[in-house]
């Protein structure tokens, strides 16, 4: 849900860091938000202490 001065959208580029200091990406998007997804669907409560 957008708040009050929140950008209607964001958009970001890794060339920058690509070209300052050789960095890529390992994963895409797509592979992060899955594994994401599986981590929170397997710990609903987040980290909880032993």
């Amino acid at each position: 849900m957008r708040k009050t001065g929140d950008p209607a959208r964001l958009v970001a580029s890794s060339a920058k860091i690509k070209q300052k200091l050789g960095w890529e990406a390992t994963y895409d998007l797509e592979a992060i938000i899955q594994t994401a997804w599986k981590w929170h669907s397997n710990h609903p409560h987040g980290y909880t202490a032993k």
